[in-house]
C-alpha cells in the first residue's frame, strides 16, 4: 500500500528512534559494493584467464566449464558473464545468427547411448565436397563422419550399414532421424533400414529445424571448427583430415549445455557422472575457502543430465491442444 518494502519500513523506524532526520529514508545503494565481492585484481586476472588463447575463441560457458575441469575457479559462471560483460567483452565469439524457434515433429525419448540418432548430409565449402554424420542425441556424441564427392542413395547407404556394424545395432532398439533429402527417403535407405529393424523418422515438409541435432552439429562443424577453411578445401584428402580432426576435437573437448556440460565422450561411456562429481568437488572446495561469496550457499547443479528428447512436445502447447 505504501509503495515501499518492509525493510524500508523498518529502517525509517531506526532512524526515527536514533533521533535522526528522515527525508526520503532510503538509502542511495547506487554505489553499493558487497565486502565479498571480486577485488580489481581478481577481475583482472579473469579478464586475462578468459582471453587467453586456449579458451578465446570458445564461448564464456565453454571456456568456463574447461578451466573449472582443470582445477581453475575464477567465479560462478554469473560473475564471468557480469565483468566480462562490464569490461565491454562479452559478445557473441562465433559466426552464427540467433536461431529461429519452429513447431516440432514427433516426439522420440533416449535414455541410453544408441537409442536415438540423427543424420544429415551438408554440402562442404569447396565444390563436389558432402561430409555425411551421424550424432547420438542423448551423449551429443559423433558416431561416424565421412566425406564424399556426392550425395547420393548409395553413400548414405554404405555410410549407413558402417555405423550400424560398428555399433552393434541390434532390430528394434535404435530410431533413426533425418531430414526429407532425397538421399535420406530413397527406397535403398528404406529397405536398408528395415533389414536392421530400425525405425525411420524424418522431418516434416519445408520445416528446416525438426532436425536440430545434426543443424546445431554442422552450425558448429562450419562457424566455430577450428581450422574450416572458409574458401574451400583443397583436395578430398585435405577434407578428410580435417573432418577426423574436428569429430575427435567435438567429441572429446566440447562441452555441451543440454547434458550438463560435460563433453559427449565422457556422456557416450557413462563417465559424465564422475566428472561432475569431481567439478562439485572443486566448487565446494571454493565456497570453503570464501564462503561469503556464495550468497545462496548452493552450488552448481553437478547432477547428470537426465533423458535427452528428439523434438519434445511442450507442455503448454499439449493443454492447449
Amino acid at each position: 500500500m505504501l509503495g515501499i518494502t518492509g525493510r524500508s519500513y523498518r529502517n525509517w523506524c531506526a532512524r526515527l528512534k536514533r533521533g535522526e532526520e528522515l527525508e526520503d529514508g532510503r538509502l542511495d545503494r547506487g554505489d553499493y559494493k558487497p565486502s565479498f565481492a571480486l577485488s580489481k585484481e581478481e577481475q583482472d586476472a579473469l579478464v586475462a584467464r578468459f582471453c587467453s588463447p586456449d579458451v578465446a575463441d570458445l564461448s564464456l560457458p565453454q571456456a568456463y566449464m574447461r578451466l573449472l575441469d582443470n582445477q581453475e575457479y575464477y567465479g560462478s559462471l554469473s560473475t564471468v558473464y557480469r565483468v566480462m560483460r562490464k569490461r565491454g567483452l562479452n559478445t557473441r565469439r562465433t559466426t552464427t545468427r540467433t536461431p529461429t524457434r519452429r513447431y516440432k515433429p514427433t516426439s522420440y525419448e533416449a535414455t541410453g547411448p544408441n537409442q536415438v540418432w540423427s543424420w544429415d548430409s551438408n554440402k562442404a565449402t569447396g565444390e563436389f565436397m558432402y561430409g555425411y554424420v551421424i550424432i547420438d542425441i542423448y551423449s551429443r556424441y559423433i558416431i561416424h563422419a565421412e566425406v564424399h564427392d556426392r550425395d547420393c542413395a548409395e553413400f548414405a547407404q554404405e555410410f549407413l550399414a558402417k555405423a550400424f556394424r560398428k555399433y552393434g545395432i541390434q532390430p528394434r532398439c535404435l530410431v533413426l532421424h533425418s531430414d526429407n533429402g532425397a538421399s535420406m527417403k530413397a527406397k535403398e535407405i528404406l529397405a536398408l533400414l528395415e533389414n536392421w529393424g530400425v525405425e525411420f523418422s524424418h522431418s516434416r515438409p519445408r520445416v528446416s529445424n525438426d532436425n536440430p541435432y545434426s543443424e546445431s552439429l554442422f552450425r558448429t562443424l562450419k562457424h566455430t571448427g577450428r581450422g574450416y577453411p572458409k574458401k574451400g578445401f583443397r583436395s578430398f584428402l585435405a577434407a578428410r583430415v580435417w573432418l577426423d580432426g574436428f569429430v575427435k576435437t567435438y567429441n572429446h573437448n566440447n562441452y555441451q549445455s543440454g547434458i550438463n556440460w560435460v563433453t559427449p565422450a565422457s556422456r557416450f561411456r557413462g563417465e559424465d557422472a564422475a566428472v561432475l562429481a569431481a567439478r562439485k568437488a572443486v566448487l565446494e572446495a571454493a565456497r570453503a575457502k570464501n564462503p561469503r561469496r556464495w550468497i545462496n550457499g548452493r552450488v552448481r547443479d553437478c547432477t547428470p543430465a537426465p533423458s535427452q528428447f528428439l523434438n519434445p512436445d511442450k507442455p503448454n502447447a499439449q493443454a492447449k491442444a
